[in-house]
């Protein structure tokens, strides 16, 4: 990746620029799967937070200095795009090792283990009035989940709440890799004490908090159904915990 491209990138990750000048930008230097960049980026800065990584990259950068004497040091204001091409190389090795250990790869791997796939619910037609709602849970049956979150998503339209049409949109959103429409759906589910899907609502935020890669929040949803040993899922809960750790 181009360090123009980074600072760009990074810019935008601040506020500093729209996201209509990256994407124009973008356009007229012919960069493709621009989302991608922005991920990349983002995932680059994290493992750059990660305990140590900075001074492990700041002694990388030394070592490059004196063989181009035009690298800036890595000050405080640590910025991807403000390396030169010899040390960009180098923390780019650095980077790449790290982020298989952090991300996207090790969480990825964690949730296709723990992966919990509901199967819906048997609805007959004389179960519901609403023949939306029949056609929507035959879509999910069938794992059909884009014709279920245009299906659901017309009948969540209205503003009321329903737990069986919150927990299966916010399901099939999760399972379309669609995170940021799935979490809050999923949460509001696993804290109604009254949904026979509270549980199985539970789980699937930790899922989806490790999807995202958010360890901390995993963990912190972990304790809760941990704390219960008669949870449906405390033994995969135990599980996941230790190998989070």
């Amino acid at each position: 990746m181009e360090p123009q491209l980074i600072e760009k990138i990074e810019s935008y990750l601040s506020g500093e620029l729209k996201k209509d000048q990256l994407e124009k930008y973008a356009t007229e230097h012919n960069i493709k799967d621009l989302d991608q960049e922005i991920e990349w980026v983002e995932n680059a800065q994290l493992a750059i937070e990660a305990n140590g990584i900075k001074l492990q990259l700041s002694e990388v950068i030394k070592s490059a200095q004196k063989e181009d004497a035009k690298i800036k040091p890595l000050n405080k204001s640590f910025s991807l795009g403000r390396l030169t091409s010899l040390s960009i190389a180098a923390a780019v090795a650095l980077l790449f090792g790290i982020l298989f250990l952090f991300k996207p790869g090790n969480t990825d791997k964690l949730y296709s283990k723990y992966e919990f796939v509901d199967p819906g619910l048997p609805v007959l037609m004389s179960e519901t009035n609403r023949f939306e709602m029949y056609e929507a849970l035959s879509y999910y049956s069938e794992q059909n989940y884009p014709e279920t979150i245009k299906r659901l998503s017309n009948l969540h339209s209205d503003g009321s709440y329903n737990d069986t049409i919150e927990f299966y949109l916010g399901v099939a959103n999760l399972y379309e890799n669609n995170i940021n429409e799935s979490l809050p759906l999923i949460e509001k589910v696993s804290e109604d004490e009254n949904s026979i899907f509270q549980e199985r609502a539970e789980w699937l935020m930790v899922l989806a908090n490790l999807k995202t890669g958010d360890k901390l929040k995993t963990k912190a949803l972990l304790q809760t159904i941990i704390s219960d040993s008669s949870h449906p899922f405390y033994k995969q809960a135990l599980a996941l915990d230790a190998d989070l750790k």
